[in-house]
């Protein structure tokens, strides 16, 4: 790979790191207000929800793919709830902290630190991942606003 190619995907890396940790934020004082019942629950849990799974989507893209995993594993708590209590906002907030500590690293945990993180974070039904071998699937790439253009226009300067 070019220098110059290199370098937009540190530029793009930085980005989704500064947008990442916006999301957070956004996060971080939506589940201080549900724990404390404060706030509009109704718009504010769709808000959180949204952010979470943009987190979600980009993360891998960008080398996060235990934040990906989380943000999964996360989703998959809030499911399996009814309703969330208090101490539920509490739990919420673990799995935040997790995403937090590593974007704020900057660093892709290792498959034992990814096993280590997600072993220490609350259980929900759903709790465990099968996977089948040699299955064909088809899959849909979603990425990030303008990230594809981005990396077409810097792409076209090197031909």
């Amino acid at each position: 790979m070019s220098n110059e190619f290199e370098q937009m995907l540190a530029r793009l890396r930085a980005e989704f790191i500064d947008i990442c940790i916006d999301k957070l934020d956004f996060v971080d004082t939506a589940v201080t207000h549900f724990s404390k019942d404060k706030g509009r629950r109704g718009e504010n849990y769709l808000d959180v929800q949204r952010e979470i799974h943009s987190i979600k989507g980009s993360a891998g893209t960008h080398g996060f793919n235990s934040i990906s995993i989380i943000a999964h594993r996360l989703e998959d708590y809030v499911e399996s709830k009814r309703r969330l209590s208090a101490n539920d906002w509490q739990e919420v907030q673990k799995f935040v902290d997790a995403i937090r500590d590593i974007i704020e690293s900057r660093e892709e945990l290792d498959e034992a630190g990814i096993e280590k993180v997600l072993n220490a974070l609350p259980k929900g039904a759903y709790s465990t991942i099968e996977t089948k071998e040699g299955k064909k699937v088809t899959l849909l790439l979603v990425m990030q606003k303008n990230f594809q253009r981005k990396l077409i226009c810097i792409s076209s300067d090197l031909i």
